[in-house]
């Protein structure tokens, strides 16, 4: 199985189940770059250092995951995934209820984004990895 460095977007409301998945990504060998769902204090109190951490997350990832599995309106989640397709980072993108953000409908060359519709469906790929 490659190892890789995750950075996980989601919506702030989603961050249990964020959690969750990337424990299990860490028990498969694999590292997250930035764990922004485990700050447990107000997050836009500090909104400038937080969102610089994000953006060193995105930075210094391999891979970009982005869970949209339920339908909010993933604003800060589609800022990062900019920011993935700019520096041409892996995108995987769990969920369909990002219809709305034109980014994910990119092709190579522009981007390689695989999409999963479900965690199970994306941790068995990863498992069925050379």
């Amino acid at each position: 199985m490659k190892r890789r460095v995750f950075y996980i977007a989601s919506k702030w409301e989603n961050k249990r189940k964020v959690a969750e998945l990337a424990s299990v990504l860490e028990r498969m060998g694999h590292v997250i770059s930035h764990k922004w769902f485990a700050v447990e204090a107000a997050y836009m109190e500090d909104a400038p250092i937080h969102a610089r951490l994000d953006m060193y997350g995105v930075r210094d990832c391999t891979t970009f995951l982005a869970l949209f599995d339920i339908d909010f309106p993933f604003l800060n989640a589609y800022v990062e995934l900019g920011m993935a397709v700019a520096l041409r980072k892996e995108i995987l993108i769990i969920g369909q209820a990002d219809t709305n953000c034109l980014f994910t409908r990119l092709e190579p060359p522009d981007a390689d984004i695989d999409r999963f519709d479900s965690v199970e469906q994306f941790l068995a790929y990863l498992s069925n990895e050379d």
